[in-house]
């Protein structure tokens, strides 16, 4: 029997972040994460796990550049708080996918945290985690399709051909997958 297939949300597709990061970190620390786990940024969370900051390689080349500008040679350059950027736009676990695809499509970015209501990091989620998940649910939704027009009335499939027939049918299926069925064209 087919049923309504919910949308799946965010809380199914998340991952864990690839390099997190402490406020007090030396963003050298930092640096070194982000070239060798080739990323281009980190996580800042404070010791609650909430979300504070996000390391990029931007911010780094900032702080090499004004290191290289000072003739520091030597040292940590300070700590990742000096550097990190503001939080900028996330996603909540309850969130549907496609309600995710809109945050992802309003900013300019490759991934994005996942946090609680309260700011606790999650986990986080890639535009391209994103795209695989919405297409693999639209291909499961039209699977479900082809089996609603096909899961027969004893002769293979079609409309019903007699009103017995239709009320055994309309008595399987969601009222959504009826009107579909019911008003697509001859």
């Amino acid at each position: 029997m087919l049923h309504h297939m919910p949308i799946p949300t965010v809380a199914d597709h998340l991952s864990r972040p690839r390099l997190l990061l402490r406020p007090s970190d030396p963003v050298q620390e930092g640096i070194a994460g982000l070239i060798s786990k080739e990323i281009t940024a980190g996580l800042v969370v404070d010791d609650a796990e909430r979300l504070v900051g996000i390391l990029t390689v931007t911010d780094c080349l900032r702080a090499v550049s004004a290191a290289a500008y000072r003739d520091e040679s030597h040292g940590d350059g300070g700590p990742v708080s000096a550097f990190m950027s503001p939080v900028g736009p996330s996603l909540r676990p309850d969130m549907d996918l496609f309600e995710a695809s809109r945050v992802f499509l309003d900013c300019h970015v490759q991934t994005l945290p996942v946090l609680t209501p309260d700011g606790k990091l999650l986990g986080r989620l890639t535009r391209h985690a994103l795209l695989s998940a919405i297409q693999d649910f639209a291909s499961a939704q039209s699977a479900a399709k082809v089996k609603l027009e096909t899961e027969g009335s004893g002769d293979g499939g079609g409309r019903p051909r007699t009103i017995e027939e239709m009320q055994r049918k309309a008595a399987r299926f969601s009222r959504e997958n009826l009107v579909k069925f019911f008003s697509r064209s001859s």
